[in-house]
């Protein structure tokens, strides 16, 4: 993963998640998931339906959910969720630039002003 992606990927996190203690400065995937686990850790213990709406959002697969097993393995659990979270944030960006890629690509379709009405007063 490149700089660039990284810094995306942190601001996915951070604007996503309230990670904010990602230092821009420290910027990694192992820092990245560290803030992250920190985060979906105190979700665990204190706002639990906050991040299954989360989870549902960003369209966490459930088996991840599952492999997760975060009610019983406390902080592992975590750190297993966090991992399955920065996955899918990952396919997300990854997604969208080869949406981007096939864009430019293609010739996109665009509908131009219609300047016929806008000259009559009709527009």
């Amino acid at each position: 993963m490149d700089k660039t992606d990284l810094e995306d990927l942190r601001h996915a996190v951070v604007q996503a998640w309230n990670t904010a203690d990602v230092a821009e400065d420290a910027l990694s995937a192992d820092a990245i998931l560290e803030a992250l686990t920190k985060r979906v850790a105190s979700l665990i213990r204190h706002d639990i339906d906050r991040l299954f709406a989360a989870l549902y959002l960003i369209d966490v697969s459930e088996d991840r959910f599952d492999k997760a097993n975060i009610l019983s393995t406390g902080e592992a659990g975590a750190g297993a969720l966090a991992r399955a979270i920065l996955d899918r944030e990952i396919e997300k960006m990854e997604s969208r630039k080869k949406y981007r890629r096939e864009q430019s690509v293609d010739a996109p379709f665009r509908v131009e002003p219609d300047t016929d009405n806008a000259e009559d007063g009709d527009g």
